[in-house]
């Protein structure tokens, strides 16, 4: 799980924000088993009724369909924001989104962004 993995990085501010019930509570019993409870928390909640501009990176796992639909969510995210879009990248180069690197492959591969307002 990622936000545990920012955790131990000593990124400690970490917020995992899921829509599906069960998989929250498995979140915060892992984090509670890795010793990471008090540098993470888990919310469950909708990322379209989620404000992101407090957040300084956004990490999206989702389908295909999902990315544009997000889209508009995350022009939230303020200047010199992160964005990492697994599985699937923007369809599109944005003006207001610079890709700046990508890695793995298939399923595996992930795309870096970087929110510039214009």
């Amino acid at each position: 799980m990622l936000v545990l993995q920012l955790a131990k990085a000593g990124h400690t501010n970490s917020t995992g924000v899921e829509l599906n019930s069960l998989l929250v509570l498995y979140s915060r019993w892992k984090s509670f088993r890795e010793g990471t409870k008090k540098e993470v928390k888990f919310v469950k909640a909708d990322i379209f009724k989620t404000c992101l501009e407090d957040y300084d990176v956004v990490v999206l796992f989702g389908t295909e369909t999902i990315v544009p639909q997000v889209r508009p969510k995350l022009l939230e995210m303020k200047d010199g924001a992160g964005l990492i879009l697994c599985r699937f990248p923007l369809q599109s180069e944005e003006e207001c989104w610079k890709m700046t690197s990508t890695e793995g492959k298939g399923i595996d591969q992930a795309w870096l962004y970087i929110r510039k307002n214009n």
